[in-house]
């Protein structure tokens, strides 16, 4: 019974038995994972509470903090503080998704530096390369929806990994001394379940370091990005980046990153394919010419479209018809462009004027 681990059915927390006296009646001493917090029952007592946990399902340095109990069942379940996660088989292929030919090559060549890095490692001597030995990082960035998430998820598919999305606003805490302890879960949460981190957004995290002058924050904040960086260093598994904002990254962040993807805005060809894919076969459809809907599209992102595709499917099923034309996809096209001049007007400062003047 001694150094096994169990899972309290009552609080959905694990302990583990650091001392047992072999009788029904006799204490049993167990501390709390996560906060070292030491308990003392009898035997009787402890079975009838605790279940045994198989060594594997282990979640190191973990907490089941769930609102309500959890069954025994669910403890093999993957579950995360700090993100989500994503299953390989719920991820498309690299193949199955539309991006540019030079953004795809890059992504071939990130995995194939994953795949045969042990063989590189030991036949071609990279061991030798200083700090070859550290994690796989990529950083994807570029305009926003143009295919950064879905190809972290192609990754994690053709690595045959499932992928734990860090949502940012988990990480982040207003006490000190917490934030530092969730970057490190991270890491913890990744390496227990052989998963790819993915961080979203990631310039709120790995902006340049500030001026201790700057505000009252900033040695707190400085102090996180380093503890980022040291788990970084440490870190033998892969980690992924997306960004809209690359020039804000800090340059000792940007060192240990090994490769960077930049993804562009979707050729014609690249959004004629990404039309095709967003509007279902069972849509009923009249004629409609995708080629000249993609000349029509020329800057938008590939999410731009499929918002368009949407959209013009809803505006269909309320016609009389009910039928997709080419027109309804013309329609939405013009709306999605001319959101997008509003939006550059307002943020350049060159917004039209309301009423009456002077």
């Amino acid at each position: 019974m001694q150094g096994n681990f169990y899972y309290n059915n009552e609080s959905s927390k694990i302990y583990k038995v650091i001392e047992s006296s072999g009788g029904p009646m006799g204490p049993v001493r167990f501390v709390r994972v996560g906060d070292g917090a030491e308990y003392t029952l009898r035997e009787n007592h402890f079975e009838s509470k605790y279940s045994p946990v198989e060594q594997e399902y282990y979640p190191k340095l973990l907490e089941y903090t769930l609102a309500s109990p959890i069954k025994y069942e669910q403890i093999k379940e993957k579950v995360s503080e700090i993100g989500t996660f994503v299953s390989k088989e719920d991820c498309l292929s690299l193949k199955d998704i539309v991006l540019n030919k030079s953004t795809k090559e890059e992504l071939k060549l990130a995995i194939h530096k994953v795949q045969k890095r042990d063989f590189l490692n030991t036949e071609w001597g990279l061991e030798e390369v200083p700090g070859f030995k550290m994690g796989s990082h990529l950083n994807l960035y570029g305009a926003p929806g143009t295919g950064k998430t879905i190809s972290a998820k192609a990754i994690a598919k053709e690595l045959g990994k499932d992928l734990l999305i860090v949502d940012y606003s988990s990480i982040i805490s207003k006490w000190v001394g917490d934030t530092g302890k969730n970057i490190k879960k991270i890491f913890d949460e990744a390496k227990f379940y052989d998963a790819i981190i993915f961080m979203d957004e990631a310039d709120s995290l790995l902006s340049k370091r500030r001026s201790l002058s700057e505000d009252n924050n900033s040695n707190s904040v400085n102090q996180n990005r380093n503890i980022l960086m040291n788990e970084m260093d440490k870190h033998e598994g892969i980690m992924l980046f997306a960004t809209n904002f690359f020039a804000n990254y800090d340059e000792a962040i940007n060192r240990r990153i090994a490769q960077h993807v930049k993804y562009d805005l979707p050729c014609t060809s690249s959004l004629e394919k990404i039309y095709k894919m967003h509007i279902p076969s069972k849509v009923p459809k009249g004629k409609i010419s995708f080629k000249e809907i993609a000349e029509k599209s020329k800057g938008l992102s590939g999410g731009d479209v499929r918002n368009i595709c949407i959209n013009s499917i809803y505006d269909a099923s309320m016609g009389k018809e009910k039928k997709l034309t080419q027109k309804h996809i013309a329609s939405q096209v013009e709306k999605m462009i001319e959101s997008k001049r509003w939006d550059k007007n307002f943020k350049t400062g060159n917004k039209r004027k309301i009423g009456l003047s002077s």
